[in-house]
């Protein structure tokens, strides 16, 4: 049985004891040896999947985004989890404010939760940045932690771009578009606060990278393993859940790649989906 080694963020025992039954599960359905390293930091994991310390790595979008820029699209997308296929962001208004469409931002203050180099900063930014509205120059973001919530809790950290919006810290914000549906159809919003202005294209979230030079063979068989395994299978979310495993689609990245390109700053700071 040949082996594979698979590089995950250390997320504590519990993580990774989710991890090694996914290995163990998808491992005997391709006839792989899957073995879990974990990495303290998404540059350790990038570095060891770019120099083939590890074939497989679970990553980030924004680590992907880096490993595919830095290999020349040696490295691959996999599969993903379909919960992270079509993502996008909103951008929004208070209404009956200044801020009624994508234009009105220049000169406003746009709420964000997210470190600056997290993907929906760096992706929604450099879209704005194509369209002619450039970080500092033609509008200020206001950089909100998440608070007690868990950096991954979108729907609690993006409450927090409402709150600022609502109490005139911020003229527009930068939400989740899950995130906005949710709390449009709970009525968890004043009725007629928010106008969304503006939509950003689809990208995708996490994804199982393969190494530059991984036997194609060997991924195809990972990858139809994963794709193969029942809906109730563990979750690397953590615990137990409904999870649909379906082949990555590259082009879901294109645009955060680019972005990443243009983005002189650190590739991994804060970066959380």
């Amino acid at each position: 049985m040949k082996g594979l080694l698979l590089g995950v963020l250390d997320r504590g025992d519990d993580a990774t004891a989710v991890w090694r039954r996914i290995a163990q599960h998808v491992g005997g359905r391709a006839a792989l040896s899957i073995q879990v390293r974990r990495f303290p930091d998404e540059d350790a994991q990038c570095e060891a999947l770019l120099k083939g310390a590890v074939d497989v790595a679970w990553n980030t979008s924004v680590a992907h985004a880096h490993c595919r820029n830095a290999s020349g699209h040696g490295c691959r997308a996999l599969v993903q989890r379909e919960a992270d296929a079509g993502l996008a962001q909103v951008v929004l208004g208070l209404r009956g404010g200044t801020v009624n469409d994508l234009a009105d931002v220049a000169g406003k203050t746009l709420a964000v939760v997210e470190a600056r180099q997290g993907p929906r900063a760096l992706l929604t930014f450099h879209l704005l940045a194509a369209l002619g509205l450039r970080e500092e120059s033609d509008f200020t973001p206001l950089w909100l932690a998440p608070g007690a919530s868990p950096s991954d809790d979108t729907e609690a950290a993006d409450l927090e771009v409402l709150k600022a919006m609502l109490g005139g810290r911020a003229e527009a914000g930068l939400v989740d578009h899950r995130f906005w549906d949710v709390i449009v159809a709970g009525r968890r919003v004043p009725k007629g606060a928010f106008d969304v202005v503006w939509t950003t294209p689809s990208h995708s979230g996490f994804t199982l990278d393969a190494r530059p030079g991984l036997d194609r063979e060997v991924a195809d068989a990972l990858s139809q393993a994963f794709c193969e395994a029942p809906t109730d299978d563990v979750d690397p979310g953590g615990g137990r859940a409904s999870v649909r495993w379906i082949l990555s689609d590259e082009r879901g990245y294109d645009a955060l790649c680019a972005a990443l390109e243009a983005s002189p700053a650190p590739a991994f700071e804060g970066a959380v989906a």
